[in-house]
């Protein structure tokens, strides 16, 4: 059945009046004597609000009941369709945040190991202590390092 069929055999199931069911709507008259001769349809909104004035899914009302059969069955073959769907996107980001904190503790462990400058602080420097042959300490400041290479030049 179309909504121009249904509409009026549930408004007077009802009770109601076109202008009853009008006033209830927040609609004219005429809109609702259109709907049901079918030269106009309501709004989304309106067949929304007609749809929980007379307690009856959308779809009843425009096109007529679905099978409960055919309900059930879109049912269950949306279910096997959209859950592994969601644990993958799930397990998807779950993995992808993991990566990115261990990456983050990586890059800090980096830093903090690596990168880190020299202590300029002499409290925090590592002392050697050099002697002469006599065994006289020599202050590290007083030392002029020189380099050869290995080679003999």
């Amino acid at each position: 059945m179309e909504l121009k069929e249904t509409l009026p055999a549930l408004r007077r199931k009802k009770g109601l009046s076109q202008q009853e069911l009008a006033e209830a709507l927040g609609v004219s008259r005429q809109a609702v004597s259109r709907w049901e001769v079918g030269t106009d349809i309501p709004t989304m909104k309106n067949l929304l609000a007609l749809s929980r004035l007379f307690d009856v899914p959308v779809h009843e009302l425009v096109g007529g009941a679905q099978p409960a059969d055919s309900l059930e069955a879109e049912t269950t073959s949306h279910k096997k369709v959209t859950k592994p769907a969601r644990y993958q996107l799930l397990t998807k980001v779950l993995g992808g945040a993991l990566a990115a904190v261990v990456a983050a503790g990586l890059l800090a462990a980096l830093y903090q190991n690596q990168l880190r400058p020299a202590p300029t602080d002499p409290a925090e420097r590592t002392i050697v202590d050099i002697e002469d042959l006599d065994g006289e300490r020599i202050e590290p400041d007083a030392v002029t390092w020189h380099t050869t290479s290995e080679g003999g030049n």
